[in-house]
């Protein structure tokens, strides 16, 4: 991980929540690189290589779900940790994410921009 201004790829397709949480984020001293679909945001993992992925399931190309399978099968990018961000706890979806290597989820009604930007300052911490 990079030691200044960690990179966060948000990958996310509601318009407002990426202004949200990447306003909040940027100001907590983080680089943010947007993804508003699965085919996008794996192309910018591949050549970004981010610290940390917030992942949206429903992607209106493919499941986010799909993308994170794709970024644990792939070794140079397979430890960068994963946090689900979903807007339903659909349990079904959210097992299959922790199964496929992700961190945790995040319920998006459940969570400000504060407490995402503080999930993601701890899970880069597990992984110094």
């Amino acid at each position: 991980m990079t030691t200044q201004n960690p990179k966060v790829m948000l990958v996310e397709d509601d318009v407002a929540l990426v202004k949200m949480y990447s306003s909040k984020l940027k100001k907590d001293g983080y680089t943010v690189l947007t993804a508003f679909t699965g085919d996008e945001a794996l192309n910018l993992i591949q050549k970004d290589k981010p610290d940390i992925i917030l992942l949206d399931i429903m992607l209106p190309d493919i499941p986010g779900l799909q993308v994170l399978e794709k970024v644990k099968r792939t070794n140079k990018l397979k430890d960068i940790p994963v946090l689900i961000l979903t807007v339903l706890p659909e349990i079904i979806a959210l097992k299959k994410a922790i199964k496929l290597g992700a961190e945790g989820y995040l319920i998006k009604s459940e969570n400000t921009p504060e407490t995402v930007s503080r999930y993601v300052k701890e899970e880069l911490n597990k992984f110094k």
